[in-house]
């Protein structure tokens, strides 16, 4: 089911408007090699296997090592590019501090409704933050772009440049609340992060768990 969604995240890839890309899979402690099947949805494809899982972020942090690109897009594997994506997400990154953008985040089975549209700050109190727009219905309720506390994990493009500065992420944590830990590091460090409701990405919520 995991290297099923990969391809039809690769597929999508293949056929987007945008074509300038390094698109490298990193395949976490799978039990099978499925680098052929993966090189056949995306002709050229990088695939880095580990075969120890290692978290959310140590993954992610191998594929940084592989990256030449002058920006680095995270993404889930159960997710699914649309037309103007990529190119709205670099607009966000004429603004000189910016140093992290996530898209408006939709769910795939329910094309019409959002799951991320930024997040709140995180209560001193509970220690627990909120999604934006999470199951709301999009009627553009959510069409301004802005700076937000946090990034979403699923889908968040960084500046190379930045990675370099604030180093990559915490791998202390395996899963969950590494992505919020960096976007601290990285405000910290005097960027900013950023909420681009024109770029729009859909996502499989659950299946990235599993």
């Amino acid at each position: 089911r995991q290297a099923e969604a990969t391809c039809e995240l690769l597929k999508s890839i293949q056929k987007n408007s945008y074509q300038n890309l390094e698109v490298i899979v990193v395949d976490n402690g799978s039990l099978e090699d499925n680098s052929r099947v993966f090189g056949r949805a995306y002709p050229g494809v990088i695939v880095i296997r580990s075969i120890e899982n290692l978290g959310f972020a140590g993954g992610n942090n191998l594929g940084i090592e592989q990256t030449s690109g002058e920006f680095v897009f995270f993404v889930n594997n159960d997710t699914v590019f649309t037309d103007g994506l990529i190119e709205h997400l670099l607009e966000a990154f004429e603004r000189p501090t910016v140093g992290m953008v996530s898209p408006k985040i939709k769910y795939f089975d329910q094309p019409d409704t959002i799951q991320y549209a930024g997040f709140t700050s995180i209560n001193k109190f509970t220690g627990r933050n909120e999604l934006i727009g999470k199951g709301e219905k999009d009627e553009g309720q959510h069409n301004v772009a802005k700076a937000v506390p946090y990034g979403h994990g699923a889908a968040m493009m960084v500046r190379k440049s930045v990675i370099q500065t604030v180093g990559m992420m915490s791998e202390d944590y395996f899963l969950y609340y590494e992505e919020l830990d960096w976007c601290e590091q990285i405000r910290r460090a005097g960027f900013t992060i950023f909420f681009e409701p024109k770029a729009v990405i859909f996502h499989k919520e659950s299946l990235a768990v599993g």
